[in-house]
């Protein structure tokens, strides 16, 4: 194997095979790691079991000391922050020395080992530094890098948590509608160690990029339905707005309710999605739900015009 790509998910649904197949396509199968559960499990991907991963010392410590400040569920913020102490768990009794680790939400086009080049050095990687926030959609880790960073985490939530109530009451203040998050962690990590990560923003410098978010034009075409996508040879290139240049994207972020345009967005043949025993019964589901997303309104405004009329 060579550099593993790490997601980390429980569950199912079509956007995890989704990300899972476009990794497959482009980093090989033998590289691209699901840490999930009995729900997603298949072959076309090495598959482990979180439940293997998940009670480290460090990362019980964690559970112990998180205190909830976000406006998403208590669970989910909780998952997003300890997936990265399994990603540390999984590199230490698998004696891998590096990793990338990729949001289950997110489409890879390129091979992340083309990125190598830009990370000599370096101990990660991080998508758009803005000071506040930094993207983990996909970053690179070396495991040394990796344990000082759970351990960031741990010392932030722990003997340090008055700096991250004073970040918390910052973002309420500003009328930020985010809370803290692994992307809020990540920012001050990177804060703590300038010149050791490579920041795979929307550089002018570079003739390709990151994405942290599809739905927000960071300076490229785009439009109500997101960035303007011009697929070339299965690759998404987006035109610059301020130079006219298609750049290219190694990877797509389809965050919250882009989630959809995945399966517009996939560079798969058909024959590819269906080495996932899931895609089909998940490809039915999910077009019957927005299906009657669609109908539904309609049907509810007809309802309604009914009992007005009479």
């Amino acid at each position: 194997m060579s550099i593993p790509v790490i997601f980390t998910h429980t569950n199912n649904s079509l956007y995890l095979q989704l990300a899972l197949l476009q990794a497959k396509k482009t980093c090989g199968g033998q590289n691209v790691c699901l840490i999930g559960d009995a729900s997603n499990r298949a072959d076309f991907v090495r598959h482990f079991y979180l439940s293997d991963y998940d009670k480290s010392e460090l990362c019980a410590a964690f559970e112990r000391a998180y205190k909830h400040r976000s406006p998403n569920p208590y669970n989910y913020e909780l998952f997003c922050l300890k997936r990265w102490f399994v990603a540390l768990e999984f590199l230490s009794k698998n004696n891998f020395s590096e990793c990338f680790c990729v949001d289950s939400d997110a489409m890879v086009y390129e091979d992340l080992e083309k990125a190598r080049p830009f990370l000599a050095g370096k101990g990660f990687s991080v998508i758009r530094f803005t000071g506040e926030f930094a993207g983990p959609q996909c970053c690179y880790f070396t495991r040394e890098a990796l344990e000082r960073y759970c351990r960031f985490i741990l010392k932030m939530y722990g003997e340090d948590f008055s700096k991250l109530e004073e970040i918390y009451e910052g973002f309420q203040k500003k009328g930020y509608v985010s809370g803290l998050s692994d992307m809020v962690l990540l920012a001050e990590f990177c804060k703590q160690n300038q010149g050791k990560f490579v920041d795979f923003d929307y550089s002018p410098e570079r003739d390709f990029c990151f994405d942290e978010n599809f739905g927000i034009s960071y300076g490229f075409e785009c439009g109500a339905k997101g960035k303007r996508v011009n697929m070339k040879d299965g690759v998404p290139f987006v035109k610059r707005l301020a130079t006219g240049a298609q750049i290219k994207f190694f990877m797509l972020h389809f965050q919250g309710n882009w989630k959809p345009y995945m399966k517009k967005y996939s560079a798969l043949s058909l024959r590819e999605k269906l080495e996932s025993p899931y895609y089909l019964k998940l490809l039915i589901k999910a077009s019957a739900k927005d299906a009657v997303k669609k109908i539904l309104p309609k049907k509810i405004l007809y309802i309604a015009k009914k009992a007005v009329k009479k």
